[in-house]
């Protein structure tokens, strides 16, 4: 199936759209003819983060009150690196990760913050998009951990439309959203420190 695949987009795809100058180098890397692929990032509706305010400077601004945890909203799953956040949370009892979300790593989770005595993780499950979005406005800081490349990731753009700085894994297209020490922090992936 995919050798049929590569055969008619081969012959009839004259274009290839990726959300990432990341995905584009990496087609380019296996062998897509560079001319092929245009890079058209993502992007989210400013006016559909209603906690965020902009400035005289056109510049998001962040909300009035800010909640006094860290968020994480996304899938659990293991590329998303929960256990590393897990392992650094435990690093810092005196700070609340709040992490909202369900999926097939939330046993593990469970699993080491029990084993660890974790009383600053919060688990707080599915949400709707409306308690996401609020719980995004409210959060100190997004983080988003990934061990596994992030194409150009829509969570990142939407913590960035309502002003949060976002801590988050150097790897994939994170770096084209987040100016290192400007609009957040870029680390090392799958390091806890």
């Amino acid at each position: 199936e995919a050798y049929l695949h590569r055969k008619i987009y081969d012959k009839n795809v004259k274009t290839f759209i990726t959300p990432s100058n990341f995905l584009r180098d990496k087609l380019i890397s296996h062998g897509k003819n560079s001319e092929q692929i245009i890079s058209l990032p993502n992007f989210v509706n400013p006016q559909e983060a209603p906690h965020a305010t902009l400035g005289d400077d056109n510049q998001s601004q962040s909300p009035t009150t800010q909640g006094d945890y860290v968020l994480y909203a996304g899938r659990l799953t293991k590329e998303k690196g929960l256990l590393v956040l897990a392992q650094a949370a435990a690093k810092l009892p005196h700070i609340t990760f709040k992490i909202v979300g369900d999926g097939p790593e939330r046993a593990e989770l469970e699993n080491f913050i029990a084993k660890n005595w974790l009383t600053n993780i919060e688990l707080a499950g599915n949400k709707s998009r409306e308690e996401t979005r609020s719980a995004v406005a409210n959060a100190r800081l997004m983080i988003l951990p990934s061990v596994w490349y992030e194409n150009y990731s829509i969570a990142l753009l939407e913590a960035a439309a309502m002003g949060k700085a976002v801590i988050a894994s150097n790897i994939g297209g994170n770096p084209e959203i987040i100016t290192d020490g400007k609009t957040g922090l870029l680390v090392e992936p799958n390091n806890p420190d």
